[in-house]
């Protein structure tokens, strides 16, 4: 173990440097420890941490702005398979408390502070687990399993080779690619990722979601935002309360709903599920579904597009309307091929005929169209 004084110090002492910081005496400690590849740094503090990485088998700690009285609670030390660092103030003026802490590129890392923020600086081969009860968390590019958790700021994240957990009570996330499967969680912001290989679980009481290209099943629900995504190779439930869903492409079977927006499938490849209470439905299938699909718009128009090889039998459903003709629905694949007495019922087929999509608008019109 190596100590370092700073030049600065008017008093010098074992391990420290002591500084007038803000009208108080502050403490600047460095330590240093040699370790091996694949160990683990466990922090426990109070303040800011920042983590960088290095090409050394070198863990490096130093702090700044720790009162001289609580020196004393102040432990830096070398564990089995590790380095601690724990700081539990008697006091409530740490506020400018900080710790810079440098570690090998392969190394695991366990923080947990009571008020700051966390960073992480480089590449790092590890897992990483960092809670913070005040502050924004930021991590680069992670090759390991990834846990963040804050009570009132947000998540950014460089691409994460494997899983990741995240959670805020008051923030936005922003992730990069991530090659496992996420669960993303925050009471007050948007939510932004890039692809995601695996399942991924999204839920925001208040922002929007945008989504890159996700792998496996997804779930994701919003109180107050849109939800965009560009594409879901599994099976995908997508809700909102107060916003529109827009769907790039969809292969595996989709539910959406919305009680205030438009629904839109650029691409559709399976089954669909939607209703929307006070918008619009738009859906173009590119392929036949090889399950049923639903369709309801309580206050607004459907609209139904095919390619030349989706084919689907069409049933149209309007209790608004007392007949289907002119502007209540429009083919461009011929008119109904069977009506029922109520003229409430008209059923479609679409290139031969295929899996049923059931069709309702409540008050709007209903167009179904070659996709061109």
């Amino acid at each position: 173990m190596k100590t370092y004084i700073s030049k600065f110090s008017p008093v010098i002492l074992p391990v420290l440097a002591i500084c007038l910081l803000s009208g108080n005496l502050s403490a600047q400690v460095t330590k240093s420890f040699s370790v091996k590849k694949g160990e683990t740094l466990s922090v426990k503090v109070v303040g800011e941490v920042l983590i960088k990485t290095s090409g050394k088998d070198e863990v490096i700690v130093k702090t700044s702005g720790i009162e001289t009285e609580d020196l004393e609670k102040l432990e830096i030390s070398q564990i089995e398979k590790g380095v601690s660092v724990v700081f539990t103030p008697k006091s409530n003026s740490n506020s400018n408390t900080k710790f810079e802490i440098q570690i090998p590129e392969q190394f695991n890392v366990n923080i947990k502070t009571a008020g700051g923020e966390i960073a992480c600086v480089g590449l790092l081969k590890g897992n990483f687990e960092a809670k913070t009860a005040g502050g924004n968390i930021s991590v680069s590019n992670i090759e390991g399993e990834l846990q963040l958790k804050t009570a009132g700021g947000g998540i950014n994240t460089g691409d994460i080779t494997g899983s990741a957990s995240l959670s805020t009570a008051g923030g936005d996330i922003k992730i990069g690619n991530v090659s496992g499967k996420a669960e993303l969680v925050t009471a007050g912001g948007d939510v932004e990722t890039k692809d995601v290989s695996k399942s991924l679980t999204v839920k925001t009481a208040g922002g929007s979601i945008s989504l890159g290209n996700i792998g496996e099943n997804l779930k994701a629900s919003t109180s107050g935002g849109n939800i965009k995504l560009l594409s879901s190779a599994g099976d995908a439930v997508l809700s909102t309360s107060g916003g529109d869903i827009t769907v790039h492409n969809s292969k595996g079977n989709i539910t959406l709903s919305t009680s205030g927006g438009n629904i839109e499938i650029k691409k559709a490849e399976a089954a669909v599920t939607a209703h929307s209470s006070a918008g619009e439905i738009e859906v173009a299938f590119i392929s036949e579904p090889k399950q049923e699909s639903k369709l309801s718009a309580d206050a607004g128009n459907v609209k139904l597009k095919f390619g030349d090889k989706a084919r689907a039998t069409v049933e149209v459903i309007n209790n608004g309307h007392s007949k289907y003709n002119g502007a209540d629905v429009k083919s461009e694949f011929g008119g109904p091929t069977q009506n029922s007495k109520d003229s409430k019922h008209s059923t479609y087929q679409i290139n031969g005929g295929g899996k049923s999509i059931s069709v309702k608008a409540n008050l709007g019109n209903v167009k179904i169209l070659k996709l061109k």
